[in-house]
């Protein structure tokens, strides 16, 4: 397990037999025109790649995705009867996967019945990484990577064709690539286009070949361009070869175009003749075509091509750069046809997952359209770069939820602006939401300057006793929407101000409303898109705020907490959240771009970093998050955003501040924080007590190790799952923790 903390932990006060939570992922009911969406903590889907697995081993076929966009893993097991779409999102199963980047397909390649992954290897630029499926002692899915003789391509796939000069499987980091049994032998092989773009290389698996046995990849090259086709370099249109043996010509430098720089490769029989055709999409292209072969099994030749697939139904239409998956999708034992973009930034993000059910056979499929938007449907899913912000917007004694987003991007580079309400119409103690609203403040209608990834926040900017909103935008500046309302009742917006206070702070700005120097007025915190953290003083009074727009100017600081770290490509994103947690602490919750959510404890200085791994909360790429209890149990919930368009809930172990900062009783309230709680192979333990040694006892009171305090303290894998008691010496007495141990 990844190591999840670096050097401290929260300073929160947990209470001795205390309903102290772990950073959960919560199932908080979404309703959507009556419905309610049976996935709705998935997170959205942008550039998904699908395959089949049986995470269960109940017989029915699961869906395993692989979003692109994040690299994000979803389960999704398949419930019901065969035929129905219906599934269950199943996030227990991630933690079985190795981390995986850029493309994932699962292939069983040596015949044992337990599925293989093949994905980018990322230390190998171009190269394809193998992990082993393999069951552990309890049963359960887990994954080794194979490893091969040749010392320079010892943890990537490799091909010789003399078998002495070798060279790596070359995928590019955009491509897709057929993995498949493309020669009908019996073991799996690949196609993938090379660099320029023009030929599609069949390296071909040996094992059975050379009587090497399943288990062995071993591979050569015999053909630079399967089926003797070419795309041009330059567009989307593919020129066949009438010599079987000899590579089409098909290059047109005349007429230069667009460069060619992508492809997507999916390789299967569509028409039950026994031979491997291929559909292929195009990075400039927003449909997908059918190269229908016409050689043999270990000869292919393309001679027919169908350029607007699937030709006898609806073909797919969608911008750009598509990408087919052959994969039994109903559990009826047919495989079906998902079609999605490849792409994780600019394609379209509304209706653009096609479902196409198999009403042919396994052998001779033949497909036919059921929706556009297969899967979102079920989800709460908001085309991109979800920015949640909590507020009770209709002042009911409710937290509602506001979502920003990165707006619907439509053909021809068009976008269409979006904000999202969604309603709390649950209870105090169990939250439940409605998405009421598509386009709240009717933000479809703002155009000009800025350019979507709306990040809204809620505070009393203005000192009114009313809640306004603030929302920064992709090109760094903010509006500021002023709530007319008198106290206590329902947000009445004015139009907006923009830019508001003249400020711009780089891209994809991202607000917090906060007292920072409590001196009565609200301040701004302006994350932006390189990390860096900007504090802007309320210079005017109550009633007028004011702002100076110069960033470096005093009472205004440039680098809040002294953080930034430049161009630290992970960890930026810049999306703050600032809490006040018990003992009146101030903590803040940073979103990053790959880091997943970072951990600083809020002082008058430097933010000193408590978490690079807040929780071992995954949920993709630039992750935004807001907290508030909205259950009223003492503890802040967190909603998570992410470029992937959706949302996701989860408990926190941060305490609401609702009492004095008093020092209690230590014979009674010991403030000891022992993380995460059921723990696996590794807890942290922080407390502000001297303490002498700390021990973990058996239930049989037999000692098992030594622990530290403010450190992460890993734990034996041999331990049996079960309850432990953690002893801790005092002056004033020893203090005893009950840990759950889960291996």
């Amino acid at each position: 397990m990844k190591q999840i903390f670096k050097v401290f932990f929260l300073l929160i006060w947990l209470h001795s037999g205390s309903n102290a939570q772990n950073f959960d992922l919560l199932e908080i009911p979404i309703f959507n025109e009556g419905k309610k969406l049976d996935l709705s903590n998935v997170g959205g889907l942008k550039a998904p790649q699908f395959s089949n697995i049986d995470f269960n081993a109940d017989g029915k076929m699961d869906i395993f995705i692989f979003d692109r966009n994040g690299d994000k893993i979803i389960p999704l097991v398949k419930t019901g009867i065969p035929g129905q779409l219906t599934y269950r999102y199943a996030p227990e199963y991630i933690d079985q996967f190795p981390e995986l980047r850029v493309f994932a397909l699962l292939k069983d390649y040596n015949n044992d019945g337990i599925l293989d992954i093949f994905t980018t290897a990322p230390l190998f630029p171009g190269g394809v990484a193998v992990w082993k499926g393999i069951k552990n002692a309890n049963g359960a899915n887990s994954y080794e990577k194979v490893t091969f003789n040749n010392s320079f391509y010892r943890e990537i796939l490799h091909f010789s064709n003399d078998g002495s000069n070798f060279a790596n499987i070359y995928v590019s980091s955009i491509d897709l690539p057929a993995i498949t049994d493309v020669d009908g032998d019996g073991d799996v092989d690949i196609i993938s286009f090379e660099a320029d773009g023009s030929f599609a290389s069949f390296y071909r698996n040996l094992a059975i070949e050379d009587n090497l046995g399943i288990d062995i990849l071993k591979f050569d090259r015999p053909t630079i361009c399967w089926g003797s086709f070419s795309e041009n370099q330059f567009n989307e249109n593919i020129t066949l070869s009438d010599n079987p043996f000899s590579c089409a010509q098909g290059l047109n430098p005349g007429n230069p175009g667009s460069r060619h720089s992508g492809s997507s490769l999916t390789v299967f029989d569509t028409n039950g003749d026994g031979l491997q055709d291929m559909i292929i999409g195009d990075l400039g292209s927003s449909k997908l075509k059918k190269l229908i072969n016409r050689g043999t099994k270990s000869n292919a030749w393309v001679r027919e091509l169908e350029i607007n697939f699937p030709a006898d139904d609806i073909p797919v239409d969608l911008e750009y750069f598509l990408a087919a998956y052959f994969v039994d999708v109903d559990d009826d034992g047919k495989r079906d046809l998902i079609i999605a973009p490849n792409e994780i930034n600019s394609a379209e993000n509304s209706d653009h997952i096609w479902m196409y059910t198999n009403i042919g056979t396994d052998a001779n499929p033949k497909f036919k359209l059921v929706q556009k938007n297969f899967l979102i449907d079920q989800m709460a899913y908001f085309y991109g770069g979800s920015h949640p912000a909590f507020a009770d917007v209709d002042v009911d004694g409710l937290i509602d939820i506001v979502v920003g987003t990165s707006g619907i991007q439509k053909k021809k580079g068009e976008k269409e602006n979006r904000i999202i309400f969604i309603k709390n119409i649950g209870s105090t103690s169990n939250p439940s939401f409605e998405i009421v609203d598509q386009d709240y403040l009717d933000f479809s209608e703002i155009n000009g300057k800025t350019n979507g990834r709306f990040a809204p926040t809620f505070g009393d900017l203005d000192s009114d006793g009313a809640t306004d909103l603030v929302i920064g935008d992709a090109v760094g500046q903010l509006f500021y929407f002023r709530n007319n309302a008198p106290k206590n009742k329902p947000c009445q917006f004015s139009s907006p101000g923009y830019p508001f206070a003249d400020v711009f702070v780089g891209q994809n700005a991202k607000p917090m409303i906060i007292d920072l120097d409590n001196d009565g007025l609200q301040d701004l915190v302006l994350g932006e898109k390189n990390n860096r953290l900007n504090f802007l003083k309320n210079v005017g009074q109550q009633g007028n705020p004011i702002f100076n727009n110069n960033l470096n100017a005093a009472p205004n600081t440039r680098s809040l907490g002294k953080f930034f770290q430049g161009s630290d490509i992970p960890t930026q994103n810049g999306a703050p959240v600032i809490i006040t947690t018990t003992n009146n602490k101030r903590l803040m919750v940073f979103g990053t771009n790959e880091a997943n959510f970072r951990l600083y404890e809020v002082t008058a200085d430097t933010f000193p970093l408590l978490m690079d791994f807040m929780g071992n909360i995954k949920e993709g790429s630039r992750v935004i998050s807001t907290l508030a209890d909205i259950d009223n149990d003492g503890y802040y919930e967190m909603a998570v955003g992410n470029d992937r368009g959706g949302l996701a809930f989860y408990n926190t172990i941060f305490k609401v501040d609702t009492t004095s900062s008093t020092e209690e009783d230590m014979g009674e309230i010991a403030p000891i924080t022992i993380f995460p709680n059921p723990a696996h192979n590794e807890i942290y333990i922080f407390t502000t007590l001297d303490l002498g040694e700390i021990i973990l006892y058996n239930v049989q009171g037999q000692e098992i190790m030594s622990l530290q305090n403010n450190a992460s303290n890993h734990l034996s894998l041999d331990l049996n799952s079960g309850l432990y008691i953690i002893k801790m010496k005092h002056a004033s007495g020893t203090f005893s923790r009950k840990l759950l141990i889960q291996n």
